[in-house]
């Protein structure tokens, strides 16, 4: 007993021990088995994190777990994910632990966690997922056979939990997304005859081009399949298959043959009743269906049969049926009666090109609107064939009265169509309106639309518009919205080719608007969630169409935009290739004339504009306080009363608020100002200059035909020089500013000797006029600093000693030949020096020669003196 005893134990410990070793030990061979498998079969990169093995916990099998599986395509997909599985989970019998990778390694059950796939087709017709070697690459690769090694399938139960599958097509930009898929299968797949029970549930959309077809729709799949694995065929034995809650069943098989697939396959709906219809709609919808009251009948039938390869297709019938049906939600006090629709979709040649739509019926009622359609739509995958007919009165308001549409405002109008329409695709493609027929048209009355993301509601007394093979014309269009109205006319020349063809959509329209307000039209959002929102959208900005090629011709009495108010609107806008052209556009505003010529275009990284300007007879003060333009190019021109005429040259980018990036700004400006009037309080640097400048009133500018020419560029304006007048002073003035409002400016003064104080004036007392009139001096002024807070120099110091150096001179040239006495008693008396020349000659006292005085320099000296303060105390003279 003792001796079975420790035999069980030995046994007991050597199980935990092998349990605990078989990781370690068998986990590095997995790991290379499975990368050599994967790689040598798969033109991809493939690569995992890790891998685990368990025996405990999955005993009595082996368990393999596999995490952060990847599968990344080669070109021309490089560096694209084909799959991603967090993890996957293998179970193995025991023994497959011992087994080498030519032996084979058998595969009970898996599942995979959490994986994301993505199928794509490119424009080429390349798909991402034809990663498999043909057999002739695999034995280029790989030097053992393959077929008969590594792992193997004996599957018996597998699962794949909440996963996401993605699939592309660019060519047709069909886009379909799996969310939450969950699949499950269970049955013995390594009999040749097996049968399995599947089921799967999932979220489903699918969209085409920018339709949505289904968005977010669930869907559930209960399938039972016998499977021949000889003949690769696989029968359906009891399935159903759930849309919302619409329920299909369905029976049939699907073969591979060596050549092709081959199917046979038939659904239908259970039931007829007509909630099968509303259960197609979204689950918001159809959650409470079961207390809609419904009558009349709603079946869906459908059958496929034939092959598939790479130029057949399956002949198929989808025929969808309902009469005499209505339908009232308990909660809303209106109901859809007299519903009847009859249509099939179906292909019965078996060609791809051969797929058509027949709309045999379709007609309903609310209240006492009528509304019917029928056609047929043929070679749907092909040069596909219109002919529809349309006909019938809708009033909007209705609908929220008897359908649950969840509308955030009242949608008011009626509309009112007549129209047939027949047309083939190769007609739109080569624009043959002789192929094309369309008449009739509709009309829209008493509309009503408000939202959130409008100010103001819409409304539209009338809209009518008419068809014709050629175009489509608005024959009336009478609109408000707030307080502005638009009237409008115009021709629509392929809607069709816009339609279908993604051809650009012509237009030539005609608008009139008493009143025009543009903030009538603009949201101003200013929540902190919105300006997040608009920070991470940052870089989108506004586009013009590139699908758009109209011309739009505009009168307008008044347009009113932020704080500017234009009367007179007129001229012509052509959009075109991402740019809007305007042509001959004026304007009056200002109490003068602008005109506007240039283009805005916005298909460049970067939105830019090149605008010519005519502002003709602007009134300066309002016009510059009107428009911050105007203040950049100018910023001191606010001090001006008059009238001003220019033309401006313009050309930049535009920032994220559509309004010109200054820096950006390069052109040029010729300025012609017709004023007399001038307020220096408005003007701190001409406050400042007239502080430092007694002499002249600044008021009293003479700005008589006053004309100078401006370029723009690298944020600055440079302003070639021009001359202005203060009685018989000229007043040269140039230089540049930044928009950033920092100056530098000079200004020069041609200053006559009469205006520099009292001891240049004994100077010149001394002089005949005839000496003296002729004479000036530049006196230079330099502005910096910024437009608020400008710095003033001025160089008068260096005025005044230069203009007393030449009245100097000149008495020095008058007294050559009267001698060098009469001289210096000039200087020493027009200078203020000590007069005692005659005593010394009395006194027979000899002069001193050594003295380095300049009477000269004393006497500019004693003049600024006078100027800038008081006079110094002369020393001594030496004798």
């Amino acid at each position: 007993m003792k001796k079975g005893l420790k035999i069980f134990g030995i046994i007991f410990v050597l199980i935990i021990v092998s349990a605990i070793a078989a990781p370690i030990i068998f986990k590095d061979k997995f790991a290379d088995i499975i990368k050599e498998q994967i790689n040598n079969n798969l033109k991809a990169k493939v690569d995992f994190s890790d891998i685990d093995i368990s025996i405990i916990s999955t005993f009595p099998k082996a368990g393999l777990i596999i995490e952060n599986l990847s599968i990344i395509n080669h070109a021309p997909f490089e560096g694209d994910t084909l799959v991603y599985a967090k993890e996957i989970a293998l179970k193995l019998p025991l023994n497959g632990l011992m087994q080498s990778a030519e032996e084979g390694i058998a595969i009970d059950a898996f599942t995979i966690d959490n994986a994301l796939v993505n199928i794509i087709s490119n424009k080429e017709g390349v798909t991402n997922y034809d990663i498999a070697l043909s057999d002739t690459e695999i034995v280029e690769e790989t030097t053992t056979e393959t077929s008969d090694s590594g792992l193997s399938l004996t599957v018996q139960e597998y699962a794949i939990t909440n996963a996401r599958i993605n699939y592309i097509d660019q060519v047709s930009e069909l886009n379909a997304s799996l969310s939450e898929f969950n699949h499950s299968g269970s049955g013995d797949l390594s009999a040749v005859l097996s049968s399995l029970k599947t089921n799967t549930t999932s979220n489903i959309s699918v969209s085409m081009g920018e339709s949505n077809y289904l968005n977010n729709n669930t869907l559930a799949l209960k399938a039972d399949l016998e499977i021949d694995q000889a003949q690769q065929k696989y029968s359906f034995l009891e399935n159903s298959f759930t849309l919302n809650q619409l329920q299909l069943v369905f029976d049939g098989f699907v073969k591979l043959n060596e050549s092709n697939t081959e199917l046979d396959l038939k659904f239908n709906t259970p039931t007829s009743d007509f909630k099968n219809f509303l259960a197609l709609l979204p689950a918001e919808y159809s959650k409470d269906i079961s207390k809609v009251q419904t009558n009349g009948s709603f079946t869906i039938n459908g059958e496929a049969k034939g092959i598939i390869d790479s130029t057949n297709i399956p002949k198929f019938n989808v025929s969808v049926v309902s009469k005499n049906a209505s339908f009232k939600y308990p909660d809303l006090p209106k109901s859809v009666e007299n519903i009847n629709l009859d249509v099939a979709i179906a292909n019965t040649t078996g060609k791809q090109d051969d797929i058509f739509v027949d709309l045999q019926k379709l007609s309903l009622q609310i209240d006492q609107d009528k509304f019917s359609a029928n056609g047929k739509v043929s070679n749907l995958l092909g040069n596909m064939y219109v002919d529809m007919n349309l006909d019938g009165t809708l009033n909007l308001g209705n609908l929220s009265q008897a359908y649950p549409i969840q509308l955030e405002q009242d949608l008011n109008g009626i509309v009112t169509a007549n129209l047939h329409t027949e047309f083939s695709q190769s007609a739109i493609e080569t624009s043959n309106y002789a192929q094309m027929k369309n008449n009739g048209g509709f009309s829209i009355t008493d509309f009503k639309f408000a939202s959130k993301d409008i100010v103001n509601p819409i409304e539209i007394s009338e809209a009518k518009v008419a068809f014709t093979p050629q175009r489509i014309a608005l024959e009336k269009l009478d609109m408000k919205s707030g307080s502005s109205d638009i009237n409008g006319t115009g021709t629509i020349d392929n809607l069709m080719g816009f339609l279908f063809s993604k051809k650009t959509l012509k237009g030539d329209f005609k608008v009139n608007s008493n009143l025009f307000n543009i903030s009538d039209f603009m949201v101003d959002n200013t929540t902190e969630e919105d300006n997040s929102q608009k920070e991470s959208e940052k870089g989108e900005g506004l586009k013009i169409p590139a699908f758009l090629d109209a011309k739009i011709t505009a009168d307008a009495k008044k347009v009113i935009y932020d704080n500017l108010v234009l009367e007179n609107v007129k001229g012509d806008l052509v959009i075109k290739d991402e740019t809007v052209a305007l042509n001959h556009l004026t304007t009056q505003m200002f109490d003068g004339r602008m005109s506007i010529d240039g283009d805005v275009s916005t298909k460049n990284e970067k939105p830019n504009f090149n605008l010519d300007l005519g502002i003709d007879q602007f009134d300066i003060s309002k016009s510059f306080k009107g428009m911050d333009l105007l203040t950049s190019i100018a910023p001191i021109a606010n001090m001006l009363q008059g009238k001003l005429n220019t033309t401006l040259n313009l050309k930049g980018n535009l920032n994220d608020e559509f309004s010109p990036d200054l820096n950006s700004l390069t052109g040029n400006a010729l300025a012609e100002l017709l004023t007399k009037k001038i307020n220096t309080e408005n003007s701190p640097a001409l406050t400042k200059l007239n502080d430092q400048i007694s002499f002249i009133d600044f008021n009293k500018l003479n700005l008589k035909d006053l004309k100078t020419a401006l370029s723009f560029e690298n944020g600055k304006v440079a302003i070639k020089p021009f001359t202005v007048k203060y009685e018989d002073i000229n007043i040269e003035i140039g230089g540049s500013h930044g928009f950033n409002n920092d100056l530098a400016y000079t200004a020069i003064f041609d200053v006559p000797a009469k205006y520099f104080g009292k001891e240049v004036g004994n100077l010149l007392s001394k002089l005949n006029d005839d000496d003296v009139k002729n004479i000036k001096v530049p006196l230079i002024a330099n502005i910096g600093g910024t437009v608020t807070n400008p710095q003033v120099k001025t160089d008068m110091k260096q005025s005044v000693s230069n203009l007393t150096k030449q009245l100097i001179q000149i008495q020095k040239d008058k007294l050559i030949g009267q001698g060098t006495d009469a001289l210096g008693g000039m200087l020493g008396g027009v200078l203020g020096g000590n007069n005692n020349s005659n005593s010394n000659d009395n006194n027979n006292t000899p002069k001193d020669t050594t003295s380095t005085k300049d009477p000269v320099k004393d006497g500019v000296k004693n003049v600024l003196g006078g100027l800038f303060g008081k006079k110094k105390k002369k020393k001594d003279s030496v004798k």
